[in-house]
């Protein structure tokens, strides 16, 4: 469990599948991509939010 909630969070925040698969110690990248891509609608929500272009306009603007 705690191996699944650290490879999660890990690409959540912006890590690769390539450093993770090296970190998780898999015999490919394939089995990592298996195993941890399935993130879910809320994952990506919260992804997107981070990094979506109009959300960033709004925080700039509220900062001058």
């Amino acid at each position: 469990m705690l191996r699944n909630n650290f490879a999660k969070r890990f690409l959540m925040e912006g890590g690769d599948i390539y450093t993770l698969s090296q970190i998780l110690g898999h015999s490919s990248v394939k089995v990592t991509e298996e195993s941890y891509l399935d993130l879910t609608t809320e994952n990506l929500r919260t992804k997107y939010q981070k990094y979506s272009p109009l959300m960033n306009l709004k925080k700039v603007g509220g900062k001058r």
